[in-house]
């Protein structure tokens, strides 16, 4: 499974609005695609995961 964030483009459109049924006060923030990749990127992590989590207890 695989996930992408994206904003601008067609989201700030006003049809956007229009075809999720929001309100004139309501803001679409971005979209998230969901989906399956084509091949898995191979991951480098360059900071520690203990460097950029802090677990609340």
């Amino acid at each position: 499974m695989a996930s992408f964030w994206s904003t601008g483009g067609a989201i700030l459109k006003p049809a956007m609005k229009e075809f999720l049924q929001l309100r004139e006060e309501d803001n679409v923030m971005g979209v998230l695609y969901l989906g399956y990749a084509n091949q898995c990127p191979e991951g480098q992590r360059n900071i520690p995961l203990q460097e950029k989590v802090q677990w609340v207890k």
